[in-house]
């Protein structure tokens, strides 16, 4: 499929060239209810000849929410568009740090989603964690 360069105001349809991907279609043949059936269509810039290319650009797909998560936490959880750091080596050094705990926060709600009913010394925080 070859997609054409949105019209933008002041530059026109067609101002920027146009970007050549691949279609992948991927649906869920058997749900247990008909009305959650997952339904996708990929757009990508793979070669996809065979079905298991098809299939490796679904997986790939399918693990973007993670990524997804982890820029909420370091932008509305952690606040990272609000620093006003001064330097680009303040700002790595403060991304990076929110970088480790954005991970943590992810990773402790994954645990309580999967168990909902388990104790804080099984949930995955430290004595010093859930004690603090």
């Amino acid at each position: 499929m070859t997609l054409s360069a949105p019209w933008r105001p002041g530059y026109g349809r067609g101002s920027k060239a146009s970007m050549t991907c691949t279609v992948v279609r991927v649906w869920e043949a058997a749900a247990p209810d008909v009305g959650d059936r997952l339904a996708w269509i990929l757009l990508c810039d793979a070669d996809v000849a065979h079905c298991a290319q098809a299939r490796e650009c679904a997986l790939q797909y399918s693990t973007r929410w993670i990524i997804e998560e982890y820029h909420k936490a370091i932008k509305t959880g952690l606040g990272a568009e609000r620093l006003q750091l001064e330097s680009a080596e303040r700002l790595f050094a403060a991304i990076a740090i929110m970088g480790v705990v954005a991970l943590r926060l992810i990773e402790l709600r994954e645990r309580w989603r999967m168990h909902p009913e388990a104790e804080a010394a099984q949930a995955g925080l430290s004595r010093l964690e859930w004690e603090g």
